[in-house]
């Protein structure tokens, strides 16, 4: 027999208190995640959104009806917002298999995921011709395949291992483990990389 555990707390509450009081409430209950886990009396688990975000539905003649949003559609796609030059990417979790007529190519490329019991594994093709895999230069291509498995190992961290495949840079596929810390206070801030500018003034215009 099977039992589900909803704890609840007043979001006001948590978000007053000092960041070390939420340091210490946030140990306590990852302590209490893992306990469960390696007693083997977890199947599984996930974190309730702040009531802020919370979605009004309302079941009207057999359907559901969402009343607020925009949102995602977490069945067809997942989309990641990332800080670091105010990125967006896309994944379709639609079911649709890569493309095979070359796509247009992307900073992010294209990218297609499915779920394997509680990892999600994107591949991704169609990236630009002249992108960097990390700041030290590491190249990628648009013959470049990038295959990442996204596994929540505990509740504050999430882990990725990315592989990397491409003849033409690589003689052959490498691995690298991405972990991926909670921050539930955080929020997003603007980054536009403008400030301080000096090529375009370097550019020659071919006549």
């Amino acid at each position: 027999m099977q039992y589900m555990l909803l704890i609840h707390s007043d979001d006001s509450g948590f978000f007053a208190m000092k960041p070390a009081e939420q340091q210490q409430a946030m140990g306590a209950y990852m302590a209490f995640t893992e306990a469960l886990r390696k007693a083997g009396a977890l199947v599984g688990s996930n974190r309730l959104m702040p009531s802020s975000d919370a979605t009004i539905v309302r079941a009207a003649n057999g359907k559901s009806q969402v009343l607020n949003g925009p949102f995602t559609d977490t069945k067809d796609a997942i989309v990641i917002a990332y800080e670091a030059n105010y990125g967006l990417r896309w994944i379709f979790t639609d079911g649709r298999s890569l493309p095979a007529n070359d796509p247009q190519p992307f900073w992010y490329g294209y990218s297609v995921g499915r779920w394997d019991g509680d990892e999600l594994i994107v591949e991704t093709i169609g990236l630009r011709d002249d992108g960097w895999l990390d700041v030290n230069g590491t190249p990628f291509g648009n013959t470049t395949r990038v295959t990442e498995k996204f596994r929540r190992v505990n509740y504050g961290r999430l882990e990725i291992d990315v592989t990397v495949e491409d003849p033409k840079f690589y003689t052959k596929p490498f691995t690298t483990r991405v972990n991926w810390r909670l921050y539930p206070e955080g929020e997003l801030i603007e980054f536009i990389c403008n400030e301080n500018e000096q090529s375009s003034q370097h550019l020659v215009v071919p006549k």
